[in-house]
């Protein structure tokens, strides 16, 4: 698998898990 293939899925990971910690943050005030 090509480096930049790779740094890709981890960038795409890092944002996807970001915003699921903001969005979990969230809802906890909510709840």
């Amino acid at each position: 698998m090509p480096l930049d293939q790779i740094i890709g899925h981890v960038d795409a990971f890092c944002i996807l898990w970001g915003l699921g910690i903001l969005v979990w943050i969230d809802a906890k005030d909510y709840l």
